[in-house]
């Protein structure tokens, strides 16, 4: 959705996300997030600033949106990154989403860092390019948001690497040479996401956007 409870810290009433499994040595940088946003607010409040290069798009009113978090829905929901190809198909298709627009949201991979899983010389090959600290995903343009991911999709992570299988190949395949609609089906992609709500969430109240 749009929440991005994965932000919000373990409280009183709740116990957030940020210790899933499914998020487990991802989901990092919290700290970081918090001084930068809580900056941006004191320089300019209620505004935003685009400079990575990714994809707009209008999102949709009238939806409910969580004010809480929950380890156990991302524990039972988030796709975990040993899932095989079809566990990862299923996952994305309780949630609403078809194989195409898995693949398109798995492009979202282009920035970011992760360490590797898998091809042993290839995380050697980009360890010597300074990126020691958690190796990024695209080493030639690793701030950048574009279909380079596509491009350079040599399995940094074992669901990278299912990704560049046959049921999402082609996907892959038309977003590698055309950034344009990479962009395009990424930002579908995640409306199409924004829609769902987990059938265990329903009665958890939240907010109308």
């Amino acid at each position: 959705g749009c929440d991005a409870s994965v932000l919000l810290d373990d409280a009183a009433t709740f116990t957030g996300e940020k210790t899933a499994l499914p998020d487990f040595n991802s989901g990092r940088g919290f700290e970081v997030i918090d001084t930068i946003k809580c900056q941006l607010e004191s320089s300019c409040p209620a505004s935003v600033v685009k400079q990575l290069g990714g994809p707009s798009w209008r999102v949709q009113l009238g939806r409910r949106d969580s004010t809480t978090a929950s380890l156990d829905l991302a524990n039972s929901d988030l796709p975990g990154p040993d899932m095989s190809l079809g566990e990862l198909i299923t996952a994305f298709a309780d949630t609403g989403l078809t194989a195409e627009e898995m693949a398109a949201l798995s492009g979202a991979r282009t920035i970011g860092q992760a360490p590797t899983d898998i091809d042993p010389l290839y995380e050697v090959s980009l360890r010597e390019k300074k990126y020691a600290s958690g190796v990024s995903v695209l080493v030639t343009t690793p701030i950048s948001f574009d279909n380079d991911y596509y491009k350079s999709l040599r399995g940094l992570l074992i669901s990278d690497f299912r990704g560049g299988s046959t049921a999402s190949q082609p996907s892959a395949n038309a977003y590698s040479p055309a950034a344009e609609f990479f962009l395009r089906d990424l930002a579908f992609s995640l409306l199409q996401r924004s829609k769902w709500v987990s059938a265990h969430s329903r009665g958890l109240g939240g907010e109308i956007q």
